[in-house]
């Protein structure tokens, strides 16, 4: 028996074995623990960036979009680009 994350795990290295130029991951952590969200969006985006895979994530929980070097709505259909605090 496997835990939500160890699953989550699972699947993000089953994705990656074939070493794709773009990884796309729906709700990569969506049934996951606040700790093992972490964990697998920590493993998922250090991965990809050390692979030069590009990756586009769909997800509700904004902790993940934030890792995101650009991030969209989907708002009527259409995609707009999420305005970003400058940090002043």
């Amino acid at each position: 028996m496997l835990s939500g994350g160890e699953r989550q795990r699972t699947a993000v290295a089953r994705a990656l074995i074939a070493q794709p130029s773009v990884l796309l991951a729906d709700e990569p952590t969506g049934a996951l623990d606040p700790k093992a969200r972490e964990n697998v969006a920590d493993q998922l985006f250090r991965i990809c960036r050390e692979r030069d895979c590009a990756l586009l994530v769909v997800t509700h929980d904004p902790a993940v979009a934030d890792r995101a070097d650009d991030e969209f709505q989907l708002q009527e259909s259409t995609l707009i680009p999420v305005q970003r605090g400058t940090g002043a």
